[in-house]
């Protein structure tokens, strides 16, 4: 398809008089970061209107060549039904681009019609040229518009900022603002499944079988192998028909596709976990593999746990073995980022994911030392898995969320989305199905609220290898099992929402948290130790609903809130307006 970009007539040489205006902060020397970033924090992000809300400003920092995306969501918070126009400028002729929710970009302006309190999610991408002229470290506004046609008085706004250092560059600066950086609007949840690549290498009976009951738990996205070394069989002979077959089944069945890079080939590789000693080898492969697959993977993930030193022997090279060399790991995203953007520059790079655990075959500093090695630039989003395995470092999902987050901020990297990209529970453990059933709405919620975006659960049909951890939801027959409904249940409740954070207004036993939804709130929660009653704000209409979505019961509300019993079981209390 034919794209368009915007491109705002003003020269580069006029950045320093027009941040003069729009930040309030110009150096006429050298931008010391720091002080400039403090003054742009001086500027409200997002101004608000009656009719519209629009999601606050944030920091992105971009080198010449790349392409940077901006994410917001915009709601329409009138009493009817509204026509939008949402426009972008900026100081720079670089071009820029907005799209709706399914990525399309174009040149702007975008229009967007919302019904009374929907809310919807738009992105503005900037491509940075690389201009001579530009100063390192310069900060650059883009300003974003959203005007209401209903009423033309109605507008709403927001900027981001773009701080672009050219490579040449001897100065580097790290920036410790995470109020500044923060991404002030709403994530909505999504969830996805992994089967997982030892089984789809193996079960060909996955793909036709399925995927769709998979789909019918109410997933959007998945994960898609790709193993190196058996699609390029020899150097330059390719074997599509294996990879062939997984991509076009989980694109025809629906998924978005997040594509894992891994196994690379003796040729370039002295293992198959790594590191990678062949760059051209690299750089040819992904110049082959994204042109034929850029249409329906959504995302491009490099290797498979990298953190550990000597890989996983069990796993074979679905476990990489990049912790001994992390600034390797780092120049290798790098070529790995630059593949994808030149190629399929709407797709999300994805650091490979991390196990972050068991610290016999993983490495707890590979993290810090691939951020400290330069990585941060190279990756749109942070992979990381979770399982119930080490309770004494990470006794929820959210307390490795946590750590991973303070890691990327000690580092100077903000703004990197979190997907949980493995995570699961058994049933053959202590707790039984119950341990299972719980987890799927405990743990997944803790995980969303403490920020993360998307849950993969891993792996979702039962595995071939003899049944060590019961996770499964759907077993060898095809049939749902397992916690398959309550999985459903939780997909059911969540679709549309986006987690406000905790809610402290209970009882101490009882852990709660808010969720936004297009038209209402919910809640979810459970009492940690023996039952309590709760009571919540509440609009004309509450519901109740139990874990595994088996009771409805309406709430009455009573001067503006409901109350009810909880215990150990987690329950929905969701309302609408």
């Amino acid at each position: 398809m034919m794209r368009f970009r915007r491109v705002i007539p003003i020269s580069i040489s006029l950045i320093g008089p027009l941040l003069l205006v729009l930040i309030g902060c110009i150096q006429t020397a050298r931008p010391i970061l720091p002080t400039t970033l403090a003054r742009l924090a001086n500027v409200p992000a997002a101004v608000r209107q009656t009719a519209l809300e629009l999601s606050s400003g944030y920091n992105q920092i971009a080198y010449p060549g790349d392409i940077i995306s901006f994410t917001h969501i915009l709601t329409n918070t009138s009493a009817e039904t509204d026509s939008l126009t949402i426009d972008v400028t900026s100081p720079v002729t670089w071009p820029i681009e907005l799209a709706a929710d399914d990525r399309q970009f174009g040149s702007s302006p975008l229009s967007i019609t919302l019904s009374a309190g929907m809310s919807t999610t738009f992105y503005v991408s900037i491509t940075v040229l690389d201009d001579t002229a530009l100063i390192s470290g310069t900060i650059t506004p883009i300003v974003i518009i959203a005007t209401s046609q209903l009423s033309p008085t109605a507008a709403v706004s927001t900027t981001d900022a773009l701080t672009v250092y050219t490579r040449t560059s001897s100065i580097s600066y790290i920036v410790y603002l995470p109020s500044i950086t923060k991404n002030g609007g709403a994530r909505f949840v999504q969830l996805g499944v992994d089967f997982g690549p030892s089984l789809l290498l193996s079960d060909t009976s996955v793909l036709t079988a399925d995927l769709a009951p998979a789909r019918d738990l109410g997933i959007t996205w998945t994960r898609a192998w790709l193993p190196w070394a058996q699609i390029e069989t020899s150097p330059g002979q390719y074997d599509w028909g294996w990879a062939d077959q997984q991509v076009n089944h989980f694109a025809q069945a629906g998924y978005k596709i997040d594509a894992v890079v891994y196994d690379p080939p003796a040729w370039a590789a002295e293992t198959g976990c790594g590191p990678i000693s062949d760059t051209v080898a690299l750089t040819q492969f992904m110049s082959t593999v994204i042109p034929r697959y850029r249409n329906q993977v959504d995302a491009w993930e490099f290797i498979n746990e990298p953190d550990s030193p000597n890989g996983y022997p069990s796993y074979g090279p679905a476990i990489g073995c990049w912790a001994l060399q992390p600034q390797l790991y780092a120049d290798r995203l790098a070529l790995f980022h630059d593949q994808v953007k030149a190629l399929d520059p709407t797709a999300w790079v994805v650091l490979g994911g991390l196990a972050y655990d068991n610290w016999k075959y993983f490495d707890r500093n590979f993290l810090t030392r691939t951020l400290q090695s330069g990585a941060g630039p190279y990756f749109d989003v942070v992979s990381l898995h979770y399982y119930p395995i080490n309770p004494q470092d990470f006794p929820t999902m959210a307390h490795k969320i946590n750590e991973i987050k303070a890691i990327m901020q000690r580092q100077g990297v903000y703004n990197k989305p979190i997907w949980i990209t493995e995570t699961s529970m058994w049933t053959n453990g202590p707790e039984g199905l119950i341990g299972q059933l719980d987890f799927i709405v405990k743990e997944q919620t803790r995980g969303f609220c403490a920020g993360a975006d998307k849950m993969f659960w891993f792996a979702i049909r039962e595995e071939l290898t003899p049944p060590l951890l019961k996770r499964w939801l759907i077993d060898r027959q095809h049939q749902l099992d397992q916690g398959y409904a309550t999985y459903q249940n939780y997909a059911h409740q969540i679709e549309g929402a986006f987690c406000r954070g905790a809610y402290s207004q209970v009882p101490a036993n009882v852990e709660a948290y808010e969720f936004g939804l297009l038209d209402g709130e919910m809640y979810i929660l459970w009492a940690n130790s023996g039952t309590a009653t709760a009571t919540v704000p509440a609009g004309p209409s509450a519901t109740l609903i139990d874990r595994d979505g088996q009771i409805a019961q309406p709430l009455t509300s009573s001067g503006g809130t409901v109350s009810f019993a909880v215990s150990t079981q987690p329950v929905f209390v969701v309302i609408k307006y």
